[in-house]
């Protein structure tokens, strides 16, 4: 049925979806919360639709009902002669007649923000296409900032309802302890080797984030990279970032830390056959380690680690 309603909304004009979601909010301020959280006023292809649609968006931040006469007044707030120029919101008089009920509004507002990210879509897949018709583009520098923009649509297009059922939350957060009790804090979290760290925080836990901050030369790069192995070597895949050193140097630090190999002899290159032996991946029963990639950002690289 969803589908169906779906397939008929793509086949709506805009500019009746636009008129729909802004008569709906007016007519009941039970949508209010369902929409507003994510439909931004640029979202609507027709700016007066907008226009209309900040002013409710406006009312509804300072906690007043964006009702048919509250909105108008905002709308001469913001901008009292392109308000004459529509005509006030009477424009919106027919369709409000039609729209008695809030229930479809959301689906309304997720179309408009669908053809909404289309639109991004296209114009930033036509910008760049055009960048690099251009002898002196560099295809390095085009290919990373069209993946910024594909990130940035990817992140807007993700849903943003954050409304949650305090029973359903209180279930959920159960049925984890529950689960802790019988597999252990392990089987939810991801320990660090740092025993303490893991005492206090019980590892790094999903949803979480931990920011390691310090001086220079502090050790920052030698903690959070042994916490990088230490998810490895317990069975987890992970990805370290680094800004700071190459994929040799880094290489080199694991070495070092985890073959029982004398820094010197790695920055000299003047390695035993042993030495060189426990440098080697080799599998593990048979099985394959989990792997941990390494990412230097300037020079775009990545290599793949203990394995």
């Amino acid at each position: 049925m969803n589908e169906q309603i779906t397939t008929s909304l793509q086949e709506m004009s805009l500019l009746t979806l636009e008129k729909a979601v802004i008569c709906g909010l007016l007519v009941s301020p039970a949508a209010l919360p369902e929409v507003t959280g994510w439909l931004q006023p640029v979202m609507f292809k027709n700016p007066d639709m907008g226009f209309i649609y900040s002013a409710v968006y406006n009312l509804y931040e300072q906690g007043i009902r964006p009702d048919y006469l509250a909105t108008e007044a905002e709308m001469r707030r913001m901008d009292n002669s392109r308000t004459d120029q529509l005509g006030g919101i009477v424009m919106l008089e027919r369709m409000l007649e039609q729209i008695r009920h809030e229930a479809n509004v959301p689906l309304y507002a997720a179309e408009i923000k669908r053809q909404y990210l289309l639109r991004r879509l296209w114009s930033a897949c036509t910008e760049t296409a055009g960048k690099a018709l251009l002898v002196e583009s560099d295809p390095l520098d085009l290919a990373s900032e069209a993946e910024a923009l594909l990130l940035q649509l990817r992140e807007l297009g993700q849903p943003q309802d954050t409304r949650h059922d305090m029973g359903t939350l209180a279930t959920k957060a159960v049925d984890m302890h529950q689960e802790k009790r019988e597999k252990g804090i392990e089987s939810l979290c991801v320990l660090t080797g740092l025993n303490e760290f893991d005492a206090l925080f019980g590892g790094v836990q999903n949803t979480e984030l931990f920011i390691a901050g310090g001086r220079p030369g502090d050790g920052k790069t030698a903690v959070t990279l042994h916490m990088a192995i230490q998810a490895a070597l317990r069975g987890k895949h992970t990805w370290y970032y680094s800004m700071e050193m190459g994929n040799q140097q880094m290489m080199n630090r694991i070495f070092a830390g985890y073959a029982g190999i004398k820094a010197e002899h790695l920055r000299t290159s003047h390695l035993s056959n042993e030495e060189l032996k426990r440098c080697v991946p080799s599998p593990k029963n048979g099985k394959r380690h989990p792997s941990t990639s390494i990412i230097h950002r300037p020079t775009r690289s990545r290599i793949s680690g203990p394995q």
